[in-house]
Parts: structure tokens; sequence; C-alpha cells
């Protein structure tokens, strides 16, 4: 599988946070193939997925804030604009599906990069057809969740503000949001660095929360195994899966306080008379 790309699914209270990898395509020429492995049990082995629609060789996966994956570029034989894969491909980890998302107007090879942006757009740049060849134009993605059955722009849940903007581990913070009755899920994703046919900064962490009046009561993740310390983007989804424009927060295991003492002596305040010598 070189030069395929792999993505480790999402991590949600609904499965436990389980650790599942997902592999996508690779070789040259390329699989259309796919494979997936389960950390968690006693032997991990890796089971066979569903087919993408194309066969891929440098390939993109993108994960989205409803938690889907979206998988664009790449081509059957390496570097060969003749045999682009231009079929965008989403990936649903709760039915094991692939669905039809669409398709990309230029050929995204070697040296391309897809990206999720705070707005839950995706960013495709880049590509290598031949080298010394590269591909300037950019593509803006966006996943069928900004609209409605019609094709208008779907209405979107609004985060008024997170409170703390650094969040320790374990702890309850609060998101305000005017939709605090209609939301259905709430996520961490880490921010994307993709190249070379990989995201190695890319994690989905869906958070567990309660409902209140304009406010949601939101339980950070657990520990850094689950979510290492950094900045990530907050997503909220309403019921029908909208999702928000992100919030960055900052997870950590501590978060910075100035320090705080108390005077025990003297009690009180005392004149001091000037050239005297203080002993602490």
């Amino acid at each position: 599988r070189g030069y395929g790309t792999s993505v480790l699914l999402p991590l949600t209270p609904a499965n436990s946070y389980k650790p599942r990898v997902m592999i996508f395509g690779g070789g040259n020429p390329s699989t259309a193939t796919t494979e997936i492995i389960d950390l968690s049990a006693a032997t991990p082995a890796w089971q066979y997925g569903p087919n993408m629609s194309q066969p891929r060789i440098q390939m993109n996966a993108t994960i989205l804030p409803s938690g889907k994956v979206l998988l664009t570029g790449g081509s059957l034989n390496d570097e060969d604009t003749a045999t682009a894969s231009l079929n965008a491909d989403l990936y649903d980890p709760n039915t094991n599906t692939f669905s039809s998302a669409g398709a990309n107007r230029f050929p995204r090879l070697y040296h391309s990069n897809s990206l999720l942006l705070p707005d839950a757009t995706v960013l495709l740049s880049g590509g290598n057809p031949q080298r010394g060849n590269y591909e300037s134009r950019q593509e803006l993605y966006k996943p069928g969740y900004l609209f409605t059955s019609n094709g208008t722009p779907a209405t979107r849940p609004t985060i008024s503000s997170v409170s703390p903007a650094a969040v320790r581990y374990g702890s309850t913070f609060q998101v305000t949001t005017a939709e605090a009755a209609d939301i259905s899920s709430v996520a961490l994703i880490r921010p994307g660095s993709p190249t070379h046919a990989f995201d190695q900064e890319q994690r989905f962490v869906g958070l567990s929360f309660t409902a209140g009046s304009g406010v949601l009561n939101v339980t950070a993740p657990s520990d850094g195994n689950l979510a290492p310390p950094g900045y990530y983007m907050l997503f909220i989804l309403n019921s029908v899966g909208v999702p928000s424009v992100a919030t960055f927060v900052n997870l950590s295991a501590s978060t910075n306080l100035a320090p705080t003492a108390t005077i025990t002596d003297p009690i009180s305040n005392v004149i001091v008379a000037v050239g005297a010598r203080l002993v602490d």
C-alpha cells in the first residue's frame, strides 16, 4: 500500500473511544481496497472494509465534523494524470459504507493536500502531475451537511463563547450557544498537517455533554492518551448534522495561573524607615 493513506477513525463515547485505524488504497498500479484494524482487540488483525469508487495512490483522507471521512485525489498509476481519481468518496464509520460525494475538477496527485478548515469546508490544493509541473489552482469542497435537501444553505448552530478557553483534562467546560437544546454532538478535531498522502495530526474526539438553557456543559477528554495536549477545533452539530464554525480551544493537563500566597508575618501593614533592611 505504498503511498496510500490512513486515519484513526473517530473516538466517541458511543464507541467507547475504541481505537480503530483504517487504511485506503496505495500501490502502483493502485488498489481501491481498504482495511480496518481494531487496536483494542485482544489480538488485533486487519480486516477488509468496503472498496472505494476508484483505485488511488497519492490520495488524501480528511475527517469531517460529522465523523465521516472524505476521500479525494489520487490516481491508478503514480503521477499519471490520465488515470486520475476525481471522485470524492465519503466513508461512514457507523455503517461501514461509502457514498458518492461529488467530484473535484483538477487532478490531485503527488504533493497534493486536503485540509479541514474551521468553517467545516475542505481545502484541496497542490498536486505534482509530472516532475517540475505543479498544480497551482485550489478548490474548496463544501460537504453536503452545509446544504438543505433543496440545495439552499443550511442554518448553522453558532458558538458564542467557550469558558474557559484553556480546557483541562477531565474537567467540565461550558459552550454558550443559542441552539443548546438542538445540539446532537460536540467534537474536538485536531488541526491538520497533511503531506505526502498522510495527515499526521488528524484526530477526532467526540465529547459527552448535557444541555442547559443556552449552554452546553461539556466533559473534556480524560487524558493525553485519548487527546494529546494542544489546540483543537471545537465543533457542535445540530439534530440534522449541520456543524457550527469551529472555536479553537487549548487542551492541557493544567491551566496557567498566577501564583498565590498569604503573608502571615507581619499580619498587617508596617512602616519601614528609609535605609532600613528588610528580613524575610
